[in-house]
């Protein structure tokens, strides 16, 4: 399976379907992207734990960025649905999903198989 084609998301089928500003895919193996994982250990970025105050700040200057990256939201199996929409949320709001900024989730089981060798990366995106 290629990156591009994990489509099934924990939190799409337990929470409730995507708006059409975000796409039930991961980004294209060359994209730059900066990944939020929600899970019940809290919120991490780039594997970093955050808070969801640090998350909207993170998410609000990388909007400002000239080539903005792409956001991948992966969610564990098991985070309560408050939580999947609240993060989606606090990421539509701070990035303008769809008109601004790609916004992308999979699940984070599907991103632990197709996931790149972090060996084979660019840094992260960093605002």
């Amino acid at each position: 399976m290629s990156a591009h084609e994990a489509t099934a998301n924990y939190g799409e089928e337990r929470c409730g379907g995507l708006s059409s500003d975000w796409t039930a895919k991961a980004p294209v193996p060359d994209a730059l992207y900066n990944r939020v994982l929600v899970g019940s250990e809290g919120i991490f970025w780039n594997d970093s734990p955050i808070d969801q105050a640090k998350l909207e700040e993170l998410l609000g200057l990388t909007a400002k960025m000239p080539s903005k990256p792409a956001v991948l939201l992966t969610v564990k199996e098991g985070v309560d649905c408050n939580t999947v929409h609240r993060i989606r949320s606090v990421v539509e709001k701070q990035t303008g999903c769809g008109s601004k900024q790609t916004c992308h989730e999979i699940r984070e089981a599907d991103w632990a198989r197709i996931a790149p060798d972090p060996s084979s990366l660019s840094p992260p995106a960093r605002p």
